[in-house]
């Protein structure tokens, strides 16, 4: 029996309905459920610190890289008390931009809507799978990372100074979390 052409169509569409429904309903469920992971309390207690004026490495002893903690600390200049959930939401809404950076990152490659559809849910779905429903670092490292490996892909004319954003985008990456460190080698593979 031969699959006709509209028929695959239909049943693209119908996939991407179900994952984008699933993937829905998985992100209403951690807010919903308000699921808190022990590393947030240590997080959040770096941020409190460091809206305090206190420095990480001088006042704060962390094994981190600061500069995820300096990003959520801002949220102080909006909301005096804000919750876990305030913070919860913003690195929702990171990871949403992360899907929408690896779409535009994937449409380097590709024209098919399709595939570009799929990039952007299964990146949602997996990080999700990886503490997405946690407070976690995490979001802001591939936020960074994500962008350095857009520009990166997107420069036509390779002259050193355009080629320094993407690099101080992936050094940002790595003063999030010492893993960024990863998106360095990223150009060379690209």
């Amino acid at each position: 029996m031969k699959i006709e052409f509209k028929q695959l169509t239909f049943i693209k569409y119908l996939f991407l309905f179900i994952l984008c429904g699933f993937i829905v309903y998985v992100y209403v469920n951690i807010l919903q459920h308000k699921i808190i992971n022990p590393d947030a309390g240590y997080y959040l207690w770096i941020v409190n610190k460091i809206s305090e004026g206190k420095i990480p490495g001088i006042d704060i002893r962390t094994g981190y890289m600061p500069l995820s903690f300096y990003l959520l600390s801002l949220v102080k200049i909006f909301s005096d008390f804000p919750t876990y959930f305030l913070y919860l939401y913003i690195l929702l809404i990171v990871q949403l931009l992360n899907a929408l950076l690896v779409y535009f990152i994937a449409k380097n490659y590709t024209n098919d809507k399709f595939i570009l559809a799929l990039s952007f849910l299964f990146y949602l779905l997996l990080s999700f799978h990886s503490d997405g429903s946690f407070f976690v670092l995490e979001p802001f490292v591939n936020l960074f990372g994500l962008i350095s490996i857009l520009l990166y892909l997107r420069i036509k004319n390779w002259v050193f100074y355009w080629m320094l954003v993407p690099g101080i985008l992936a050094a940002l990456a790595f003063f999030c979390k010492q893993y960024g460190l990863v998106y360095f080698l990223a150009a060379p593979i690209l």
